[in-house]
């Protein structure tokens, strides 16, 4: 009988490097990512209901889930899917987030998603597992640290309606492998940090005049004979020296590499082959080396 994996999530699942998804592949005849960054609640729960439409998914097949941060919109918007991410670190419109998006109604309809997931695939009778990238009764969007905006009691009424859900729900990687701070880990990430950099360099060139320092003086700090009226301009008029901080900090990317991804499947009790762990390692490798890398997962049809 060939085995057959499926998964589903946002960047947790589906990234330039092997994510948990991609290493649980490693023990499947068939594996397919159905993850995509930026990607919402709903638009993992539409991705299910394709998959199993156009896969024939049965009691034979495994599925995957890492379920996003409630506070996420996905549209299908001129012939593709648009997502957001969260709406609170997004390009959509002060106007809208501010009079149109309420936390209660993202949760609401989260976790409402993950009950009819729940529902369907205990109908199904296959094997799966519900992740989570961050709690979904946390109080803090966390990428940004700010406030969602909740009813609390409609809040407290949801998680008590749905609480036999969410306990199917495994620990969030927030909670298990960062402790609730996406830069508590400092893994090696020349890559990563490089692009960051080489971006950094493009914009502070483009905008610079005779006045200011190199690029990599300004990098470096070495700004002694910098006049006090440029060093407003950079910090005031532009913003370099806290773009420069985050470019410069411990960690350039949040997002787990192949090793946080490994501790993760081994902290919620999932044990991994040695096949796994060799996979792991390769790439966990190829991420801590500054040489450029690429990763990708087979192509799949689908909206």
């Amino acid at each position: 009988m060939t085995t057959r994996f499926f998964s589903f999530g946002c960047s947790f699942t589906n990234y330039h490097w092997p994510t948990w998804a991609d290493i649980l592949g490693r023990e499947y005849d068939e594996f397919e990512n159905w993850g995509s960054a930026g990607a919402g609640n709903h638009f993992i729960f539409y991705s299910l209901i394709e998959a199993i439409e156009r896969k024939k998914i049965n009691a034979n097949d495994t599925i995957g889930i890492m379920w996003t941060s409630t506070h996420r919109e996905d549209r299908w918007l001129r012939g593709k899917w648009s997502h957001t991410g969260s709406i609170y670190c997004s390009l959509l419109p002060k106007d809208y987030v501010d009079n149109w998006t309420d936390g209660t109604h993202y949760l609401m309809t989260s976790l409402a998603l993950v009950a009819a997931t729940k529902q369907i695939l205990d109908a199904i009778g296959c094997r799966y597992w519900f992740f989570s990238m961050v709690p979904f009764d946390d109080d803090v969007e966390p990428s940004s640290n700010k406030p969602l905006r909740f009813s609390p009691q409609v809040k407290s009424d949801l998680l008590r309606l749905y609480r036999p859900v969410l306990d199917s729900v495994l620990p969030s990687f927030y909670e298990t492998v960062f402790a609730r701070d996406w830069i508590s880990r400092n893994p090696p990430m020349p890559e990563a940090k490089r692009r960051l950099i080489e971006l950094f360099r493009q914009d502070y060139t483009c905008a610079a005049d005779p006045t200011w320092p190199s690029f990599d003086d300004f990098l470096a700090d070495n700004l002694s004979t910098v006049s006090s009226e440029t060093r407003t301009r950079l910090d005031k008029n532009f913003n370099f020296f806290h773009r420069r901080d985050q470019v410069l900090q411990q960690r350039p990317d949040f997002h787990p590499i192949p090793a946080e991804h490994a501790e993760y499947l081994e902290h919620i009790g999932i044990e991994l082959s040695a096949k796994q762990r060799a996979f792991v390692e390769y790439w966990d490798q190829k991420v801590a080396t500054p040489k450029k890398y690429f990763f990708m997962t087979f192509p799949i049809i689908r909206f």
